[in-house]
């Protein structure tokens, strides 16, 4: 699976991926009779601009945006101002010690801050749910990777995740 950004830079189409450009050639050459769909998640409002042309969808393709508001998905985001005693205050954003609703990622800038909110929210829960906190730390293996991601789908696993790295979704952890 390809991870490159769809547009290098907002000035033109030259950073879309190569590999979608070629399907897009293709795609002109052959019958108007062959479906063909692009799905993305990741593309900024330019990118998903030029995608169409750059597949040549002519003038008549579907765009289907369903956003990214699901009425099971919560986001709220809190930019802490010190990371002095940052690990307590997010305890704040867990009123029960003892139930962990939804899934929740932090993001940390270090891996000392990140550790100290991993000891810090393993102690505020019961030992029950203690196991269910995990660190993931992106100079990980592949192989660690790929078991950390199968834990957080499995349900009732891995619920309060600690980051120092941004996440990259399709489960490439």
């Amino acid at each position: 699976m390809n991870r490159t950004p769809w547009i290098a830079g907002e000035r033109d189409l030259k950073g879309f991926r190569p590999q979608y450009r070629k399907i897009g050639d293709l795609k002109a050459v052959l019958t108007k009779k062959v479906p063909f769909m692009a799905a993305t998640a990741t593309a900024n409002a330019v990118a998903r601009a030029g995608i169409p042309k750059a597949l040549h969808f002519g003038t008549n393709y579907l765009e289907i945006n369903l956003g990214n508001h699901r009425n099971n998905l919560a986001y709220s985001v809190h930019k802490l101002k010190s990371v002095s005693n940052c690990a307590h205050k997010i305890l704040h954003y867990f009123p029960s010690k003892s139930k962990i609703a939804g899934y929740t990622l932090i993001f940390v800038s270090s891996r000392p801050v990140g550790t100290q909110v991993l000891t810090v929210l393993c102690n505020y829960f019961i030992p029950e749910l203690s196991g269910r906190i995990k660190l993931y730390h992106s100079s990980w293996s592949k192989l660690d990777k790929e078991i950390l991601a199968a834990g957080f789908e499995k349900e009732g696993a891995n619920t309060v995740r600690r980051k120092t790295s941004s996440i990259k979704w399709k489960l490439d952890f």
